[in-house]
């Protein structure tokens, strides 16, 4: 594995710790945020955790350590940890950190990432950052714990759909097996992530889906929900992050697309594919990232400009017909 023993001999050789994952945090970055942090507790260290926000679908994880949503410039660390971020750009105010700190690390499974840690540790074949971390305890001989699998798996299930994408590999498989040993509610959390809802949630799943309009002979589906309509029923981000996930279900569709306006004109763009349409790359024209199948970056511009733009970029990608 890349860079390990320096990575190891990184930890042990120092004493507090900073970890922090990429902008909109999703369950790969908070669950190895949430494992690596507790880990490093049960061996006398002192790390805080700071994210942009905490997701409330991801409130049944337990964890003692602290979770910081502003950056706190008072505080000092010996390490910055950053995790699951593709480049130094995705990590936000975070990116404080990683230019004040001498020592980085820099753990991540995107194929767009651009080593930007004094140390690095990035495998693009691995399914998740859950699964890195998984990995390193183990080659660290570091006893898990039942909130520890818990937030292992959060990652797994999430990066995997619940283990249905094409990252999941036999090896994938098994660290789920052997995290199940730690008598976690796996049906619990598959459920949090992917089937539960709030009632906000299902009128902006309604709300989308009836503003969503199929492409290029039906290859895209795209959907938008506009400041106004997200202001009136009183969401937030937590109620529109499985949008896309329902348009890419509609029957010969290979890629969606979801486009929400959180503030004014700064729209966030949300992408899933189901066939060799390389997504990721489409949102790194964008400045964006992500994976094959899943990715996502931000536009600064009205959405109906941003849906235009998108579209004639889909169209000279895929070479299709306008419809």
């Amino acid at each position: 594995m890349m860079n390990l023993s320096n990575i190891k001999k990184m930890i042990y050789e120092n004493n507090s710790f900073i970890i922090a994952g990429h902008v909109s945090p999703d369950g790969d970055c908070i669950g190895s945020a949430v494992a690596l942090a507790t880990a490093l507790l049960s061996i006398g260290k002192k790390v805080d955790i700071y994210l942009e926000n905490f997701p409330r679908v991801f409130n049944y994880l337990n964890y003692d350590h602290k979770i910081d949503y502003v950056i706190n410039k008072e505080n000092s660390y010996d390490v910055f940890i950053a995790l699951d971020c593709g480049d130094k750009t995705r990590l936000g105010e975070a990116i404080y950190y990683l230019e004040n700190i001498e020592n980085t690390i820099n753990i991540d499974h995107h194929k767009s990432n651009d080593f930007y840690g004094k140390l690095n540790c990035v495998q693009e074949n691995i399914s998740s950052t859950c699964e890195i971390i998984y990995d390193i305890f183990m080659d660290m001989d570091w006893d898990l714990s039942k909130n520890i699998a818990e937030a292992l798996f959060t990652g797994l299930v999430y990066d995997t759909g619940a283990f249905k994408h094409s990252n999941t590999s036999s090896k994938t498989l098994r660290v789920a097996s052997s995290l199940l040993k730690y008598d976690i509610n796996s049906s619990r959390i598959i459920n949090k992530i992917f089937f539960s809802m709030s009632y906000t949630k299902t009128k902006m799943l309604g709300k989308a889906l009836s503003n969503s309009e199929l492409k290029f002979n039906n290859k895209m589906c795209i959907a938008t929900i506009d400041i106004n309509e997200f202001n009136q029923m009183g969401a937030t981000s937590d109620d529109v992050s499985s949008v896309v996930q329902y348009l890419i279900q509609v029957e010969g569709v290979s890629v969606a697309c979801f486009l929400y306006e959180k503030q004014k004109n700064l729209i966030k763009v949300s992408l899933r594919s189901e066939d060799e349409f390389d997504v990721s790359k489409f949102a790194q024209k964008f400045n964006g990232g992500g994976h094959a199948k899943a990715a996502g970056f931000t536009l600064m511009v009205p959405i109906e400009e941003a849906k235009i733009i998108i579209e004639k970029e889909f169209q000279k990608q895929m070479n299709v017909k306008e419809s």
